[in-house]
């Protein structure tokens, strides 16, 4: 997914050079004029905040903040490889613990993106509680691998990999909350449809062949991993 570049964003590491792969130092609180250090509301590189409700966007910075916001995110620059990737960490600003593990970022403009196609390399993701989200891999914006989202309980709720790009299939498996299978097998996406060849059981343990009911297990379980 391809998305325009609408704005310049220069990223200063306040003269820190980088050479191979480098960390960010504590800057000395000694060399900050007494006038800027009255201003600073925090001393740490955080280089974004994002509202609530930041997510997938057509713009990179789709619910990017300057400052902090109530129930949000921000990010932390963590330092950048020989390549001239950003390491960078996101946490709530609520409780200030993690909301993703240390990822690494292309291009200076994703910085102020909260979406996830932008991380070049693996990424796990984290509930508010702690308990592991999501777990997937990212090259050139592309997922590659196996990715697995989890339930808020720390169940696996469900996992895909790309079969056949030029067919947008997927193999697919679906667990309920319980533990129990829900739907194991594969789908292509087509026409903004779902198509399942794939074994499916409702909560009781029956088994679903209709491709409409085998749709609507599989949205309900999308649905329960994005409740808060």
């Amino acid at each position: 997914m391809m998305y325009k570049f609408k704005q310049i964003f220069l990223v200063s590491l306040l003269g820190l050079a980088f050479t191979g792969c480098s960390n960010l130092q504590t800057i000395n609180q000694n060399t900050i004029p007494t006038e800027y250090k009255q201003q600073l509301s925090t001393s740490e590189a955080i280089i974004a905040y994002f509202d609530k409700d930041a997510s997938e966007g057509e713009e990179y910075d789709s619910g990017y903040s300057a400052t902090p916001t109530e129930d949000g995110f921000y990010r932390k620059l963590l330092g950048r490889d020989k390549d001239g990737r950003f390491l960078v960490q996101d946490f709530y600003q609520k409780n200030n613990k993690q909301q993703t593990s240390p990822f690494w970022i292309k291009e200076p403009l994703a910085l102020r993106s909260f979406d996830i196609i932008f991380t070049d390399g693996p990424i796990t993701t984290y509930f508010e509680n702690g308990q592991v989200s999501s777990v997937s891999n990212y090259k050139e914006g592309v997922e590659v691998g196996l990715s697995k989202t989890f339930y808020h309980n720390g169940q696996q709720a469900f996992e895909y990999e790309i079969a056949d790009p030029e067919v947008n299939s997927y193999k697919i498996k679906f667990w309920y909350e319980n533990g129990k299978p829900a739907v194991e097998g594969s789908v292509v996406y087509k026409d903004e449809q779902s198509i399942y060849d794939a074994k499916a059981w409702d909560r009781q343990g029956q088994a679903v062949t209709d491709n409409t009911q085998i749709n609507d297990i599989v949205e309900d379980i999308y649905k329960k991993t994005d409740e808060e």
